[in-house]
């Protein structure tokens, strides 16, 4: 299979959790195809966390807007971040979808020659 010069990858470092019951630093890398419209990212380092990948795959509905499918697979065996994660996971990934769609409008506005701010 040819390699693809539209996709890139690099490794990101994020720190979630909810304080003060707990947080987790962890890297993960992150592959951008914008000819397949996608995002993906698995965990590639983390102390708490086994696995955590996610995906993210945008279809255009119309020359301003488009539907996005969000999925997201985590693995912890500590059992305290286990029951804390099952109460608030949806919320969180709620959360994750409405920043990323904030990014969307605010990239939207920046093409269009609007500024704004970060």
């Amino acid at each position: 299979h040819e390699e693809d010069d539209s996709v890139s990858s690099f490794d990101a470092t994020l720190t979630v959790g909810l304080p003060p019951l707990f947080t987790e630093t962890y890297t993960s890398r992150v592959v951008v195809d914008p000819k397949a419209w996608t995002i993906s990212t698995k965990s590639i380092e983390s102390n708490l966390i086994e696995a955590l990948s996610s995906q993210w795959k945008l279809r255009p509905e119309t020359s301003t807007s488009c539907h996005v499918d969000f999925h997201v697979e985590m693995t912890v065996s500590h059992p305290g971040v286990v029951q804390v994660l099952d109460q608030v996971l949806e919320q969180v990934a709620g959360q994750q979808v409405e920043a990323f769609e904030r990014r969307c409008q605010k990239l939207g506005e920046y093409e269009k020659g609007l500024r704004y701010e970060e």
